[in-house]
């Protein structure tokens, strides 16, 4: 019998010395928060991905940065 992918992920994250117990705790309820609801943990990185760059234009002073176009 296989053993889920999920599950061994959860394993190494919750023994492995160079996690912290908080980490593997929060990698755990990451994976399972994948399993159930894949679609919201998508939507999720994708705007915490967009607030990243939009912080990162506005560092630089690139945030009402356009292009014209023809």
């Amino acid at each position: 019998m296989a053993v889920p992918l999920e599950l061994v992920v959860a394993e190494y994250l919750l023994f492995s010395t160079t996690f912290s117990f908080a980490k593997a705790l929060l990698g755990v309820c990451f994976l399972l928060l994948m399993t159930v609801f894949p679609e919201l943990v998508c939507q999720m990185a994708f705007a915490i991905l967009l607030f990243l760059v939009k912080t990162a234009l506005t560092i630089v002073g690139l945030e009402d940065f356009s292009v014209p176009t023809a």
